[in-house]
């Protein structure tokens, strides 16, 4: 598995839609692979951070400020 293959498992997780295999598949890759360690743990605190920021109203210039960022992040991700 490459990192990529993690990458967009991890998302897929957080969802709840994974397969049994994928998700061993996915443990055995973590196990080994230090930099899909740090990226599970910012996905899970950009996660934690997105819940908290849809409980407050957001101006639409902001919200679009967010937006171009997380289409940035997700761009350039390998």
């Amino acid at each position: 598995m490459t990192c990529f293959d993690a990458q967009s498992l991890l998302s897929r997780r957080r969802d709840g839609a994974l397969a049994a295999a994928e998700a061993t598949a996915l443990e055995t890759h973590l196990a080994g692979c230090p930099d899909c360690v740090r990226w599970t743990s910012w996905l899970d605190r950009a996660s934690r951070a997105v819940s908290a920021a849809l409980a407050v109203e957001l101006s639409a210039e902001l919200a679009a400020e967010v937006l171009e960022l997380a289409q940035h992040l997700v761009a350039t991700r390998k």
